[in-house]
């Protein structure tokens, strides 16, 4: 028997098969435009780069040719007061597009970078150069960088501020109060590694979370205001740095810079099992301060109170280290 529908139920889904089809045909044409150009796209770069068979010269011919061809949101944002992210930008009478998470071709094509799409670039060109490259990032301070390995020798380099081939990773750190390091290789989310302790000094906090005097198992969220401090016309809310469930007692650990955090604190109701729980819709801040070269013990013990119940996804995180 053939399914009826009435006037609006026919609208409902003719609205979302297009939806579903206009989805598919973005999916396609930015993967299909991956498939069709990259090799072009990387073959163009090396012609404007110029070739080299010494490491140091390609990390800085790389590292010219970015500051000659991309166009920074956010630099331009400091201009303007916009906020340097997604969108359209009207640079020097020509428009710009610009958003987080695009493949290196694409980000090669629409031609604007900040400090993450910078050093995904090096990294990804190095790496086409046989050149042992990856991404380092401090999260709580928006902040993205590189290194490369000649050698077994580490060289640091910042492709968005134009340092190079930097050796010393006391002095490239000095001053930048970073509270959180990690390390990736952009086409293998799996390799993300907390690089910290190459850094930064840190000390370590162990988190308790307690409901009524009792452990409680939670999702703790850790963030830091110090952008929102130093640059408070660019940054309204702290940066996440990570976030991670607590222990069956209540407790979970973290090893992080000298400074104050922002801990967000959600309670799990029920464990659903295979990654999947229920929580509670309320959120409890506190803060907290971390010492260098000390451990500290904090108890956190949010009120008693019942909201209505959500479901929340736990998959992989960015922000967690494996």
């Amino acid at each position: 028997m053939a399914l009826k529908l009435n006037k609006y139920q026919r609208f409902v889904l003719i609205v979302y098969l297009s939806f579903l089809t206009i989805l598919s045909f973005l999916v396609i044409s930015y993967h299909g435009y991956e498939y069709l150009y990259e090799d072009e796209i990387v073959e163009n770069a090396f012609l404007e780069i110029g070739e080299s068979d010494n490491p140091h010269t390609t990390s800085q011919n790389i590292i010219l040719w970015e500051w000659r061809t991309f166009i920074s949101p956010y630099s331009y944002a400091k201009i303007n007061g916009s906020n340097g992210k997604f969108g359209l930008y009207n640079i020097n009478e020509k428009y710009y597009f610009y958003t987080k998470g695009l493949s290196v071709p694409w980000i090669i094509t629409f031609k604007t970078a900040n400090c993450g799409e910078y050093s995904n670039i090096y990294v990804y060109l190095m790496n086409k150069k046989g050149i042992d490259a990856r991404c380092v990032g401090a999260p709580g301070e928006d902040h993205q960088w590189a290194e490369y390995y000649v050698n077994g020798t580490k060289y640091i380099v910042d492709p968005s501020a134009m340092l190079f081939n930097i050796s010393d990773t006391e002095r490239f750190a000095e001053d930048k109060n970073w509270s959180y390091v990690w390390s990736y290789y952009p086409d293998n989310v799996s390799s993300i590694n907390d690089v910290s302790d190459e850094y930064i000094n840190r000390g370590a906090v162990n988190i308790t979370i307690l409901e009524n005097g009792k452990p409680i198992k939670a999702l703790v969220w850790i963030k830091s205001p110090y952008l929102m401090k130093v640059m408070p016309n660019h940054y309204n809310t702290p940066k996440l740095i990570m976030y991670n469930l607590t222990d069956g007692n209540g407790n979970i650990n973290y090893k992080l810079g000298e400074k104050e955090y922002i801990i967000d604190i959600i309670k799990v109701n029920y464990d659903l099992g295979n990654n999947h729980y229920l929580f509670d819709t309320n959120t409890y801040t506190s803060k907290f301060n971390v010492s260098l070269n000390e451990s500290k013990e904090i108890n956190v013990d949010i009120t008693e109170e019942k909201g209505e119940l959500k479901l929340i996804n736990m998959g992989y995180s960015f922000y967690e280290v494996k």
